[in-house]
């Protein structure tokens, strides 16, 4: 990376800003199934999990782009699991509800990144078909030392178990 001194975020935010964002994120995809063909078979089961801005969810036709590279790869796109923020349903539900009908369609997974963050976090998970959430880091990093935070933390656990939605936790650096 250039420099020490530009946070990764403020590149994130002018590519979105520029449309630039539809061009990284076509490259990432395409990385992304590039690298999953580059695999050993005994790691056919191997996902790679990618993070898609909003931008790039309204205005690319994501699940072509996935067919696409999925296609050229000889990889079955069920091995891709792509990231959304909730602001990317906030934004348009009913067009994320479509697009996310699609991608399902041809087996892409789906996750909810840095869930509970955001606004509509347990309408998300009752409207929407989500393989995975996210949590975020902020909700793991005082596990140990916050007993909010493992509440928290711990009804997501338990919320995920009983939906049958897999659950990450960002940020665990810690036994």
């Amino acid at each position: 990376w250039p420099g020490d001194t530009t946070p990764v975020q403020t590149v994130i935010d002018i590519a979105e800003e520029s449309e630039l964002i539809l061009r990284v994120g076509e490259f990432v995809i395409e990385r992304a199934f590039e690298m999953l063909a580059a695999l050993p078979s005994y790691a056919n089961d191997l996902l790679v999990s990618v993070n898609i801005s909003p931008v790039q969810f309204h205005y690319q036709d994501l699940v072509e782009l996935i067919e696409k590279y999925s296609s050229l790869n000889r990889v079955d796109p069920s091995r891709l699991l792509i990231e959304i923020t909730e602001r990317t349903f906030i934004e348009n539900s009913e067009l994320a509800q479509s697009i996310l009908r699609r991608l399902k369609a041809i087996g892409v997974q789906v996750a909810i990144d840095d869930f509970g963050t955001g606004y509509s976090s347990l309408n998300s998970l009752h409207q929407l078909d989500i393989d995975w959430i996210k949590i975020d880091r902020a909700f793991v990093t005082d596990i140990n030392t916050d007993a909010q935070s493992y509440q928290i933390v711990n009804a997501l656990v338990k919320m995920s178990e009983a939906l049958g939605i897999g659950l990450v936790a960002e940020g665990v650096e810690t036994q």
